[in-house]
């Protein structure tokens, strides 16, 4: 199963849509995670034109995408157990706060905010 990961899209503050990179980046994945700040629920609808979505919500997103969304999951992908959330405070804070938000043990953790790339 291959898994496309995106966050922080900050549609459509930041762009109109989404870029045809992104179709074009996804169109051979089985799920997309969204880590948050997508802004509205628009967004959760395109992507979900490519394959399947889970996505959980950040602090920029207006009251819709709140509803329908967790602030986090944990989402099984075939033998891994992966932590989806945004992360919420000051960068230097985040990787403490987002690995305290979970429980249980995970073989992943997937979150947004910083706008910085980690592995």
């Amino acid at each position: 199963m291959r898994v496309g990961v995106i966050s922080d899209t900050h549609i459509p503050e930041r762009a109109k849509e989404l870029p045809k990179e992104i179709y074009e980046a996804f169109k051979n994945v089985d799920l997309i995670l969204h880590a948050g700040d997508l802004i509205t629920i628009d967004v959760l609808e395109s992507l979900k034109k490519i394959c399947p979505v889970k996505a959980v919500y950040g602090n920029m997103d207006n009251a819709q995408v709140k509803e329908t969304l967790n602030d986090k999951e944990v989402i099984t992908v075939n033998k891994f157990k992966i932590g989806l959330m945004h992360g919420q405070g000051h960068p230097a804070n985040l990787i403490s706060f987002v690995k305290n938000s979970f429980k249980q043990n995970l073989d992943v953790i997937i979150f947004g905010h910083s706008h910085t790339a980690l592995c």
